[in-house]
Formats: structure tokens, C-alpha cells, sequence
């Protein structure tokens, strides 16, 4: 839905493409598949590999287990208001977003809850750490991330190279928070917040001369209309393709899925 909306307001009709004077749209296809087989935009899925890193990292990361210790007393404390037993950061996450949600539609909502989301609180700190978590280690990045990261350097190699089949200007991923957070969270260019609506990443390929090129990252939170281009870590604001390869070489897969996903023996 999100993906026909902006189309919609991208490719207006004009001309003769109108075909009825009340409704300023044109049918333009969106291509999806199921769920299980779309590890680009969803890589942890079907990943045995990767559930396995990431039950591993729940339980043993410092960094988890410090946080659900230091707000043991606030988390029983909401676990008792909402009726739900809340043990892990997802599950606290959840709970944030379903509270946000109700009160961007304007429900009523009682005391604790008031308290409990409000800006820069405790509950918001967590589910935006919740957002670091998918990718918080280079195997988690490499397997959640990695399949994105390489299709969309791949595209740039083929403009690079005249190659590019269909040669298109543009692509558009459509997908949620977590597959923008991860993916700048893969980048080290994420700071722990909840992605609001409409956020979008942008990776931009320019062209300098005739074989000189360097590529941008910009964020875009929702309403934000003037881009600052961000600083990629060991490299800045403009990166050539061959700078980016190696410095995430690491968590680009040189497998197909279902081998980078195996679990060793």
C-alpha cells in the first residue's frame, strides 16, 4: 500500500493517460513475492543461521542484559498495567508502538500510559534500541542486510559499466522501519530512535567526468524536505563504489542465501 501510494503521488497522469477526471491516478505495477522467499528485503527470513545469531545475541549481549536489569522494576510495572508479561526488548518495543499509534489517532489514554511514552523516556529508549538490535553485530548485519546491500551495489557496478538491464535511473524499495534502521544500522550510520512514517534512505550515484563517480547516503525522516548528505565511517559524504566494497566487504554475502544461511556443523 505504501509502495502504490507513492507512486501515485510520483507518476500523476497526464495527457491522455487520464482516464477519469476525478482521479488523478495511473496503474503502475508494484513486483513483490512471498514473504519467505524475499531476503532482500526481509533476510532474516528462512535464515536458520540467523535466528540462531540472533537468539544468541538476545541472551548473552552486555548491552541487552544491562538494560532489561537497570529497568526491571519499570518494565513489571507495565507488564502489570497492559496485562502482558513483558521479557524481551521486542516485546516492550511492540507495546511502544501500539501506545504511539493510539495516541497519533487520538484515543484516550489512561495516566500510566501518558507517562509512559512520553518523549525521551524510558519505553522510547528501549524500542529505539530495539532498532539497533536485528544488526548489531557483523553476522546479524551480514545475514539481515547483506542481500540489500550487495543487489543495490550490483545496480550501481551496471550503471557504472552501461550494463544496467533494464538501464533504469531509479529504483524503489518498499518496506518497513526495520529494514530502513537495519540497513543504516549496517552502514554505521544509525542512531538509536524509532523511524517515524514516510522515512525513507536514499543512496545516490553521481557521475564526475567521464569515468569518475562517487556515491551519497541521505535519511530522510518523514517530513523533511533539504538533505544533508551523511559521513560514512572511514570514508565521508562522497564515497566511490570501490571504497564502499571495502569497507562493508564484510557483511556484503559471497554466497547464495540458503548457503550463507546453513547452519555450521
Amino acid at each position: 500500500m505504501s509502495a502504490l501510494a507513492n507512486l501515485a503521488g510520483l507518476f500523476p497522469p497526464h495527457a491522455e493517460e487520464i482516464w477519469h477526471e476525478d482521479i488523478a491516478w495511473q496503474p503502475i505495477p508494484v513486483h513483490t513475492m512471498p514473504l519467505k522467499l524475499d531476503y532482500v528485503l526481509h533476510g532474516s527470513s528462512n535464515c536458520p543461521r540467523y535466528s540462531a545469531a540472533f537468539e544468541k545475541y538476545q541472551n548473552e549481549s552486555p548491552e541487552v542484559l544491562r538494560i532489561l536489569k537497570e529497568n526491571r522494576e519499570n518494565i513489571l510495572y507495565w507488564s502489570k498495567m497492559c496485562g502482558s508479561n513483558l521479557t524481551t526488548i521486542d516485546e516492550i518495543a511492540e507495546l511502544y508502538l501500539v501506545l504511539i499509534v493510539q495516541m497519533q489517532h487520538n484515543k484516550i489514554l489512561p495516566d500510566w500510559v501518558q507517562k509512559a511514552i512520553e518523549p525521551n523516556g524510558t519505553m522510547e529508549s528501549i524500542a529505539s534500541f530495539r532498532y539497533k538490535m536485528r544488526t548489531n553485530t557483523k553476522e546479524l548485519a551480514r545475514l539481515q542486510s547483506g542481500f540489500l546491500i550487495k543487489e543495490m551495489f550490483e545496480h550501481f557496478a551496471q550503471k557504472i559499466n552501461s550494463t544496467l538491464e533494464p538501464n533504469r535511473s531509479v529504483w524503489f524499495y518498499s518496506a518497513h522501519d526495520h529494514t530502513i534502521s537495519n540497513l543504516m544500522n549496517s552502514f554505521g550510520l544509525f542512531e538509536p530512535h524509532v523511524p517515524p512514517f514516510a522515512s525513507s534512505v536514499h543512496l545516490e550515484l553521481y557521475k564526475v567526468g567521464e569515468k569518475e563517480h562517487y556515491i551519497q547516503i541521505f535519511y530522510r525522516k518523514s517530513g523533511e524536505e533539504i538533505l544533508l548528505p551523511l559521513n560514512i565511517p572511514n570514508c565521508g559524504e562522497k564515497c566511490s563504489l570501490d571504497q564502499l566494497y571495502k569497507l562493508y566487504n564484510d557483511i556484503i554475502p559471497d554466497r547464495d542465501h540458503d548457503t550463507e544461511c546453513r547452519l555450521p556443523k
